[in-house]
């Protein structure tokens, strides 16, 4: 004989070791393990109830692959309790919790099955799933922690998921979300799936809350979308890009902690509270292009040095740009006149008066009346290029309009001012004495002016228009 036959002979001894077959009844299943040895691989056809399925949830030997593809599982009525306390189980149901912890690297479902219960197969070692088509549901947290699953397959036929069906599996990276029925995704379904980096969903219809938190998903489109629920999408921290349907409301928290986001397309009109904090690479621009209220930290920590308020914003709520400490101007022009509520702290953390804020010319007023809006260095463009230093006249006094006051801030004690109209007439003396001078200029003729301050040390000349 020679040594390939020989070698030949012994593979195939191996591999025929490797499978064993086991046909059975139900409640027999016990018995007839007794009589075999399961090597890597157990086939088990015929039909199966409760009782069996709970024998192999630990199994005696180190079986890799579990095969019940040939296994018609049978409803059970027992007079004591089988599993988990219960005496009924349905045909044609994966039973809850029924494999937990299951050691099997590979597991064929039966296929038959309409139904795969709660926690059936949670926390077990498979590395890959087919449901078989028929399934209809598949419950909450059913393949929950199983941490080397990497792909998975759904059936046409699957109409529900359970809440935390695939949580906590981090090594899955390939599930066909397009290919089923459904129309939610439910709480947590997929939440901590942190190596899945595409997600085909079109039919979606609702997001529940943190149904992808903390997943690994870095472009998603929702065309379908009409409701994104509480955290449905934060701790995505790599999520680039998300677009939703025109449809699309959204709630507390969304997109929270997503801080590699940089595009937003369907950003609702009202702003929820947290709703991008923390989002530092997203510009809010194209969201507050369309907005009308900007929620409780909504914009939170954002990095953006500018921001744009478009002509619909009426309110800004607490805190809501808390912590954006590199802004340096905010464009307001397109509200005009039409001056936004705002919290007293919703630039929490910023100091006021080093953020420019450009009105629309001609809207001054109101901006420099704001108790809040007045705070920030507010200017427009007619302010600012009629307003110039004269010639040799520059010193560290301080000298603008808020509104109708003219306001002067000195160094030392003012000795000496007064505004004169282009004639050199005087229109308004400069009371002397005090280093801070707030002068209502609300009946001078409009025009340009000439603003003259002195000190014992310094002189400011500086053209006005009121």
């Amino acid at each position: 004989m020679t040594k390939t036959l020989i070698f030949g002979l012994f593979a195939a001894s191996i591999f025929q070791a490797s499978a064993v077959s086991i046909n059975t009844l139900p409640g027999q299943l016990a018995d007839r393990l007794a009589e075999s040895t399961p090597d890597s691989e157990l086939i088990i056809t015929g039909t199966a109830d409760a009782r069996d399925l709970n024998i192999l949830r630990a199994p005696a030997y180190p079986i890799r692959t579990l095969d019940l593809s040939s296994t018609s599982i049978t409803n059970l009525t027992a007079d004591s309790p089988v599993h988990l306390g219960k005496t009924m189980f349905k045909a044609g149901h994966l039973p809850a919790y029924i494999l937990f912890k299951a050691p099997y690297k590979s597991i064929v479902l039966p296929s038959d099955i309409t139904d795969i219960e709660a926690g059936a197969l949670a926390g077990s070692q498979i590395e890959e799933i087919i449901i078989p088509d028929g399934v209809t549901s598949i419950g909450e947290y059913a393949f929950y922690g199983c941490h080397n699953l990497k792909k998975v397959t759904l059936p046409q036929s699957l109409l529900t998921l359970g809440r935390g069906a695939f949580a906590d599996c981090p090594a899955l990276i390939d599930i066909n979300i397009a290919d089923t029925r459904l129309t939610t995704l439910p709480e947590e379904c997929l939440a901590g799936a942190v190596s899945l980096r595409l997600l085909d969903a079109p039919s979606i219809i609702k997001v529940e809350t943190r149904a992808l938190a903390g997943s690994g998903i870095e472009s998603l489109e929702l065309p379908g979308v009409r409701t994104l629920a509480p955290f449905a999408l934060a701790d995505m921290h790599n999520l680039v890009i998300l677009s939703v349907g025109p449809n699309a409301t959204f709630d507390i928290g969304t997109l929270m902690n997503c801080n590699s986001l940089i595009a937003l397309q369907g950003a609702p009109e009202n702003l929820p509270d947290l709703f991008v904090a923390n989002c530092s690479n997203l510009n809010p621009d194209v969201m507050l292009s369309t907005s009308e209220s900007i929620g409780k930290y909504a914009i939170a920590n954002s990095a953006a040095p500018t921001i744009v308020l478009g002509p619909n914003v009426v309110s800004l709520d607490e805190n809501s740009f808390k912590g954006a400490v590199n802004l340096t101007h905010i464009d307001a022009t397109a509200l005009e006149g039409d001056v936004p509520a705002i919290a007293d702290n919703a630039f929490a953390g910023i100091d006021p008066s080093m953020v420019k804020v450009k009105v629309a010319d001609r809207h001054e007023d109101p901006w420099f009346a704001h108790p809040v809006w007045s705070r920030f260095d507010l200017y427009s463009d007619a302010r600012l290029t009629d307003i110039e230093e004269i010639p040799d006249s520059s010193s560290s006094i301080k000298v603008y309009i808020a509104g109708n006051t003219l306001h002067i801030e000195a160094p030392a004690p003012v000795k000496s001012g007064a505004i004169y109209d282009m004639s050199g007439q005087i229109l308004l003396d400069i009371p002397a004495g005090d280093n801070i001078i707030d002068l209502d200029i609300s009946d001078l003729p409009k025009g340009v002016s000439i603003v003259s301050v002195k000190t014992a040390d310094e002189f400011k000349g500086i053209k006005i228009l009121l």
